[in-house]
Parts: structure tokens; C-alpha cells; sequence
């Protein structure tokens, strides 16, 4: 008896790798999007004229809450890049595989 190939992967699971992509992209950009402003507004302190006024305390806490915002900004800019590392090849492959089909 000759063996045939083994069957193909089902469908859905040609679309699990783009959806989770996907899903990074819009986790990420939801980080970023509501982070900036927060960044913004600690990052503006500094150029106050009231910045001498200010308590040693109460900047040193301004300045680390600061830089943990703008960790949270990076790494969401990193999973947003993520997600896009996983849609973009699957989309180009298929656009390859599609524009392959019409020359033949």
C-alpha cells in the first residue's frame, strides 16, 4: 500500500500566529497611547519656574515615577513591534503566494 502525504494543518491554525500578532499590536498600542500623556505631563516639571520650590523629596519620587512610566512606554513599544514581527511576514508570504498564482 503507498502512503500519501500526511494531511495539511487545519486553517485555523494558519490564522492564530496573525491574530495573536494582531492582539500585541492593539496591547501595545493601548500601553503607549495612555502612558505618553503621563510622561508628558511628569517630564514638564522640570521646565517650571516653581522647579526650585519644589521639595528634594517629592522630585526624587517626581524623577523615578518618571522613569518607570517611560520603562512602561518601552516596553510597550516592544510588544507593539512584537505583534508586528508576527503579522508582517505571514501577510507578506501570503501576498507572494497570491501574486505567484496570477503570473502562472
Amino acid at each position: 500500500m503507498k502512503m500519501g502525504k500526511p494531511p495539511a494543518w487545519p486553517a485555523a491554525s494558519s490564522t492564530a500566529v496573525p491574530l495573536a500578532g494582531v492582539t500585541c499590536m492593539v496591547l501595545g498600542a493601548l500601553i503607549m497611547t495612555f502612558d505618553y500623556p503621563q510622561i508628558e505631563y511628569l517630564g514638564g516639571f522640570g521646565a517650571d519656574a516653581g522647579d526650585a520650590a519644589m521639595s528634594a523629596a517629592g522630585d526624587a519620587e517626581q524623577r523615578s515615577l518618571h522613569g518607570r512610566l517611560v520603562t512602561e512606554f518601552v516596553i510597550g513599544a516592544a510588544i507593539f513591534g512584537a505583534g508586528a514581527v508576527m503579522c508582517v511576514p505571514r501577510a507578506a508570504s501570503a501576498l507572494l503566494r497570491r501574486g505567484r498564482r496570477h503570473v502562472r
